[in-house]
């Protein structure tokens, strides 16, 4: 009995861990491909000494963009981790 309360537990907790491994591996890969997009606007817009509307609105653009995405990965991790059940417990 205890040792399949324990395996039990240990499975929950591997799922919870690997939703929020790939939560953050998702935030990771985001982060890089848009910072560097971003750094590539910046530079582009700088080269002249003067940062034009459109140089600013695509970089606006970009950064609206790029919160949509991360609040899309929030949202789709909370739900996979409404799934799990919560609990700060993790004594046997």
């Amino acid at each position: 009995m205890f040792f399949s309360a324990l395996t039990i537990s240990i499975i929950l907790i591997e799922k919870h861990l690997i939703t929020k491994l790939r939560k953050h591996e998702k935030f990771k890969y985001l982060i890089e491909n848009e910072a560097t997009i971003v750094r590539n606007l910046v530079s582009k817009a700088l080269s002249d000494g003067k940062v034009s509307e459109q140089d600013f609105e695509a970089i606006t653009a970009k950064l609206k963009m790029f919160q949509t995405a991360k609040s899309h990965i929030t949202s789709r991790s909370t739900k996979n981790d409404a799934l799990l059940p919560r609990t700060n417990d993790f004594s046997v």
